[in-house]
């Protein structure tokens, strides 16, 4: 008899190798267009705001502060890969930049190696490739924020969990824990997600309480050493960072608005965010009273928001619906850099992103992700680990505040459950089943209309703040006519900011417009009578006019507010020499 040839099935392999490297070439090409055309633009290469925060941290680290000195304000993860970077290719943002991009590719295929765990072939090829060309996922990959690398090992460890999903096996939930404590680093948020896995281990009893352990162990030996340091270094017990207080408070007061990452009573007139840390500390401290260590100043902030929730739970209730609105809804919120201001500046984002009617592409991505969800309730234990993935990050974000930045970690799921709701609406009409068509329709159609709208001013973005960013950029490369043009343009747009109306004053000073930069000056101080810098700068142009006399005010004025201002004390004294050879 002759033998039968044995057929070896593997259903998650087969036929993805090609299509694993396609998506993956795909990605890599798309970003690397995206990158040629904008990495000589001024708004790509200078570093604004966390982009900032997170090079001057960087540079420290090179220059010999490894350790640091004082308990993590962020996760640290991200500055110690900029670092490195910058260490192997040259302190240049570029540097890093290309390798978020060659990351940023890995994502789209451990995002199809996810989905095939769960959903067929099919589904898992144009997921990958959706994301491969999804202009947010492009858009983050080249930015120098932690967002590109928190969504790759977001997506890492979601693919993880699913091969793992019903495994004993010690080595496959310890691996899960180690990327979930890198991921933890980068973004401390994202342990919300952990919580959600341990207390679904917990309760499934098939997993086994070793896989509990492992996964934890794994967790822990990533993130205890961090633990640690904080505890020798900074002499306190912060898990990873303290910034979460804060964060936490500024999606939670009685003036936030669901989308903004604003600080009530926090104003910072020359919009430099290096200063935040400190700020806060001393906003913390003097209204506590008393020294706080930046974990008692955490639970400061955070018991602020708890009051502010118990106390007035309708305004708190009505917070909460409004972000829940922002998170569905089909709009980029701005967050460092307004995508949709941006992407005039790049062919590749945009032919991909746009908003016209429809905010494309999350406009529609949300409501086919809707169908997908509620297409695959008949089989709910099938998609439980999608479940928790989504509600776990979607949960991370609503307790703080929704911007197209935070909402990129949802993308690893909502793709795949879009596409596969596209794809098994139509085996349904195939099949003849146009009930739960039409059901799935309805709710495309309903959540359609929903992400699309316009309400409660979710695309009702600062205008002028792209403008004044833009100035900012073109000062620092030292373009002071351009920086002039775009400080007008936000002047235009925003004429009672102080820190507008300051830098417009620096635009012209720096041309020698003296004249032209006293009005700005003075008015930047009637706005804020203890601007300094602005002061400074005025008595600089009164002195350089020959007003010798309102000059030395200013500078005397500087100096009865902060007897230390080396800047404004060498000032008057060369006015007082001026004065002296005059006479």
């Amino acid at each position: 008899m002759t033998p039968e040839i044995e057929h070896h099935n593997h259903p998650r392999l087969r036929g993805l190798d090609w299509g694993i490297l396609v998506i993956f070439l795909v990605a890599l090409a798309a970003r690397l267009v995206y990158f040629l055309t904008v990495r000589n633009d001024a708004y790509y290469q200078v570093p604004l705001l966390d982009s900032a925060w997170y090079h001057r941290s960087a540079i420290d680290i090179l220059k010999g502060d490894f350790r640091g000195e004082d308990v993590f304000f962020r996760g640290p993860l991200y500055s110690y890969f900029v670092a490195f970077w910058y260490r192997v290719l040259g302190e240049n943002p570029q540097g890093p930049r290309i390798v978020q991009l060659v990351l940023g590719a890995g994502t789209c295929a451990l995002l199809s190696l996810a989905a095939r765990q769960v959903f067929d072939r099919r589904t898992a090829l144009i997921s990958g490739l959706v994301a491969a060309l999804y202009p947010t996922l492009i858009f983050f990959d080249g930015e120098l924020l932690a967002t590109g690398i928190a969504t790759f090992l977001g997506a890492l460890f979601l693919y993880l969990v699913l091969r793992a999903d019903g495994s004993r096996s010690l080595r496959r939930w310890v691996v899960p824990g180690l990327i979930l404590g890198l991921a933890a680093l980068t973004r401390p948020q994202i342990l919300i997600l952990g919580t959600g896995v341990l207390i679904w281990l917990l309760a499934d009893r098939s997993q086994g309480r070793r896989s509990l352990i492992a996964f934890l162990a794994g967790a822990m030996i990533i993130i205890t050493p961090v633990t640690i340091r904080n505890a020798v270094i900074g002499n306190d017990a912060v898990l990873i960072a303290s910034q979460g207080g804060v964060n936490f408070y500024m999606g939670n007061n009685p003036e936030a608005d669901g989308k903004s990452a604003q600080l009530p009573g926090w104003t910072d007139p020359e919009s430099d965010w290096s200063t935040f840390e400190d700020d806060t500390r001393r906003m913390a401290e003097a209204e506590a009273g008393r020294p706080l260590t930046p974990s008692r100043e955490s639970s400061f902030w955070t018991g602020k928001a708890l009051r502010f929730i118990g106390e007035q739970p309708w305004q708190a209730t009505g917070l909460f619906a409004r972000k829940i609105y922002f998170l569905l809804n089909g709009f980029e919120i701005p967050n460092n850099k307004d995508l949709y201001f941006f992407k005039a500046r790049s062919r590749v984002l945009n032919t991909l992103l746009w908003k016209r009617g429809l905010a494309f592409p999350t406009g529609l991505l949300i409501p086919l992700a809707a169908v997908g969800l509620a297409l695959s309730t008949t089989r709910p234990r099938k998609y439980l680990v999608l479940y928790l993935f989504l509600f776990c990050q979607a949960l991370a974000i609503l307790l703080f505040f929704v911007c197209a930045r935070f909402r990129v970690a949802l993308l690893p799921v909502a793709i795949p459950f879009a596409v596969w709701g596209i794809l098994e609406t139509a085996r349904q009409v195939r099949r003849g089943c146009f009930r739960s068509a039409t059901v799935a329709g309805l709710i495309g159609i309903s959540f359609l209309i929903l992400s699309n709208s316009g309400s409660l001013g979710v695309a009702g973005t600062a205008r002028w703040q792209d403008h004044y960013d833009l100035g900012l950029v073109y000062a620092e490369q030292k373009q002071f006519e351009r920086a002039r043009t775009a400080f007008e343009e936000a002047y235009h747009l925003k004429s009672d900011e102080a820190s507008v109306i300051y830098n417009l004053g620096l635009a012209y000073l720096s041309l020698a417009e003296h004249e032209g930069a006293i009005p700005f000056f003075r008015k930047a101080i009637r706005l804020r009578p203890r601007f300094l810098p602005a002061r400074n700068n005025l008595g600089i142009c009164l002195g350089q006019l020959g007003k010798l006399d309102e000059a030395e005010g200013e500078f005397r004025w500087i100096l009865r507010m902060d007897p230390d201002h080396l800047e404004a004390r060498a000032n008057l004294r060369a006015v007082q020499e001026l004065k002296e050879r005059e006479q």
